[in-house]
Parts: C-alpha cells; structure tokens; sequence
C-alpha cells in the first residue's frame, strides 16, 4: 500500500484462547498496541484495557500499515 494503512477488527469463535492463539501465530504482523504507521500490527485488545476491558475477548485489532518506513 502507498500513502496509507486501514483497520479492521475480527471476532474469533473460539472466544479469548482463539484469539490469542492466532495473534501468536501470524508471520506478516507484529503483535504490539497501536493504531499503526509503517508497520503492519495485530492486537489482543482486551488484553491491554486492563483489568475490566470493554472489548470482547475474541477480537482482534489489525492495523495494516504502508511499509514505507524510512
């Protein structure tokens, strides 16, 4: 992509474990918390709202970024 990324969000069946587990997995993004740049990224949300998160635990964020980090 040139110019900018886009984001979207995934409900997993599975629930939290699913989720996790496929965040581990995945060879393209870089699991860390951001709304993005460059980089591509997937996130666990509810993992990082703390203790009473408001977002399902079977989503996941994924940021894809331009890959034109200079």
């Amino acid at each position: 992509m040139r110019d900018f990324g886009g984001m979207m969000s995934i409900e997993l069946l599975g629930g939290r474990e699913a989720a996790l587990s496929l965040a581990s997995k995945v060879k393209v993004f870089t699991n860390a918390t951001s709304l993005g740049g460059c980089e591509s990224l997937i996130e666990h949300r509810a993992s990082v709202e703390g203790p009473n998160p408001r977002s399902p635990q079977n989503l996941l964020r994924i940021s894809g970024g331009t890959g034109a980090c200079r």
